[in-house]
């Protein structure tokens, strides 16, 4: 896969540049060294990475490390994805991470896939919509291919 696109929200990629530098490339290589679009080989990818799994309600896979939160979105709509930054939110305000990062498929990688999921476009349209004062987090929102 090739990252195509980035976002950073609150200057989320500087952040991460500056304090988590080997974070930040980890992030990259492991993307770029995936084949397809499957979850699980994110999952896998990140686990083996010392990543921690956080599983709840408010979101189906989100991973940590050193305070960095990682979330994947090749099978969840909007509402999950809505969910997550809440979550995000939330744990950000009780300092349990600071700063989230996002992965998406672009418009072009959706149109090839067989549901309806969130893409990387729909994302930055939604949170322009919100504003910014609405998700306060340090965020980076990838595109990939």
């Amino acid at each position: 896969m090739k990252i195509t696109k980035k976002y950073s929200h609150y200057s989320g990629e500087e952040y991460l540049i500056v304090h988590h530098k080997d974070i930040y490339n980890e992030v990259v290589n492991a993307i770029e060294s995936i084949e397809c679009n499957a979850e699980r080989i994110f999952a896998t990818s990140f686990v083996s990475h010392e990543w921690i799994r956080r599983k709840s309600e408010e979101t189906t896979n989100d991973y940590v490390k050193n305070k960095v939160a990682l979330g994947f979105y090749f099978t969840k709509d909007s509402l999950t994805t809505f969910n997550s930054f809440a979550s995000h939110l939330l744990r950000y305000y009780i300092s349990e991470i600071d700063l989230a990062i996002e992965v998406f498929p672009t418009k072009k990688m959706q149109s090839q896939m067989s549901s309806k999921i969130s893409c990387y476009e729909e994302e930055i349209d939604n949170i322009s919509k919100r504003g910014r004062e609405n998700l306060p987090v340090p965020l980076l929102i990838l595109g990939v291919e």
